[in-house]
């Protein structure tokens, strides 16, 4: 009674599909209550394909009215690229940051600069409701550093709001380079029915998953495979993607954050 009380995820085996640098602190969370978490990372954070937009629009930062931030791994390709010698232009009077989450400020914060606007709901429609003077952004110029993938909608409508945006590519996601190796690790434990959940964080994740399967399995198999392994999104983008590429979405974590999804957890076990 004590221990499940302790640990309340004891016996539980969670399949973590974050990247390698950001999968040690969910892990460390999940074996404290008691789960077995196994990292199986089904994507890959790399360098964009050339720095040269990003730099050139570090090089005029003191331009811009807003940066806009919507992952932590584009804060820190931020702060990484900015110059030494302009790094304090960062942190002027006119320059605002905004943060789609709370782990996003947080990154922002860590590198010693406010965040002005952060999001009530951690999606790009909440985004957008809230952002200030969103009715009218004429005249404002806006940085968006950004991955290669993912939706536009944040970028649309501050365009459509009369702002002049920049988007720049900072990173790339891709698969694993190991991926043919995970796909024959994540076949043998799906078949021997050894993971009882597996955390979607994004919806890259989850596209990626499904092309690791395809590897190894066909479309019956892999819906065979996951039929008796419940998955958790992170929020309503993901769980989307969940269910065109793996055919269902079992949870989605209230608060769209990686606390939310192990609180799910904890709701959905206890």
């Amino acid at each position: 009674m004590i221990n499940s009380v302790l640990q309340p995820l004891a016996g539980l085996t969670v399949l973590v599909t974050r990247a390698q640098h950001q999968a040690q602190p969910i892990m460390d969370r999940l074996r404290a209550l008691g789960a077995e978490p196994v990292s199986m990372p089904m994507i890959d954070i790399l360098p964009p394909e050339s720095w040269e937009a990003l730099d050139q629009a570090l090089s005029q930062i003191t331009d811009y009215d807003w940066v806009v931030f919507a992952s932590t791994n584009s804060v820190n390709s931020f702060w990484h690229r900015l110059p030494k010698s302009t790094e304090h232009q960062s942190n002027s009077e006119k320059l605002k940051f905004a943060a789609i989450g709370p782990s996003t400020r947080a990154a922002v914060e860590k590198h010693g600069a406010q965040v002005t606007y952060q999001a009530e709901e951690y999606v790009a429609e909440g985004f957008i409701a809230g952002f200030p003077e969103i009715k009218d952004l004429s005249g404002k110029r806006i940085l968006w550093p950004k991955t290669n993938i993912g939706r536009l909608l944040i970028v649309e409508q501050l365009r459509k709001a009369g702002a002049t945006v920049d988007v720049v590519q900072c990173y790339r996601t891709a698969l694993p380079r190991n991926a043919d190796t995970i796909a024959v690790r994540l076949l043998e434990l799906l078949q021997r029915r050894r993971i009882d959940v597996v955390l979607l964080a994004s919806a890259q994740t989850a596209t990626n998953l499904r092309a690791i399967l395809n590897l190894v399995a066909r479309e019956l198999e892999i819906r065979e495979l996951i039929a008796h392994t419940l998955l958790l999104a992170i929020g309503p983008e993901t769980a989307q993607a969940a269910k065109t590429h793996l055919f269902k979405c079992d949870l989605q974590a209230a608060e769209y954050t990686i606390d939310g999804m192990i609180d799910t957890l904890l709701k959905r076990y206890s």
